[in-house]
């Protein structure tokens, strides 16, 4: 790997263990694992985070942001197909991301830290979801009787 400060040091290996996340699972990211698809010794995983378990988290809470920025229904959708999108995919595109999802809420029972990060990106759902619930309430798209 090519010189890197230690910000996009930092960056890469997370990355890294966004794509084992993505195509793995939450069980499979191993700092070894990790350091391996970022192409850095593990001891470099152990010092830019202080444990593979927050290493975890944050790679769960960015994929998740990802999922929650998608632009999914198309800047002219009406609010009603947004709303649609934010609550679940037709087209399967966004499975990897569901799966990882469930997986982290089976994990947050055990483990502390995927917990904090699960029930955060419950909270971050549900802010986008009420934020179009309510402008479309403002645009005259959803009322009582919907």
């Amino acid at each position: 790997m090519p010189y890197l400060s230690k910000d996009e040091r930092r960056e890469a290996i997370l990355q890294a263990a966004m794509r084992v996340a993505l195509s793995e699972g939450l069980a499979a990211m191993t700092v070894r694992r990790i350091a391996a698809e970022a192409g850095v010794a593990a001891g470099q995983v152990h010092h830019h985070f202080a444990s593979g378990g927050e290493l975890k988290s944050l790679a769960f809470v960015r994929l998740i942001r990802e999922l929650l920025d998608a632009e999914v229904a198309g800047e002219n959708a009406s609010w009603r197909e947004r709303l649609h999108a934010m609550l679940g995919s037709d087209d399967g595109g966004f499975e990897p991301y569901i799966r990882l999802w469930r997986e982290a809420q089976i994990l947050a029972s055990r483990d502390p830290e995927i917990k904090g990060a699960y029930v955060l990106t419950m909270e971050m759902w549900h802010q986008e979801t009420v934020a179009i619930i309510n402008a479309g309430t403002a645009a005259g798209a959803f009322t009582l009787s919907d």
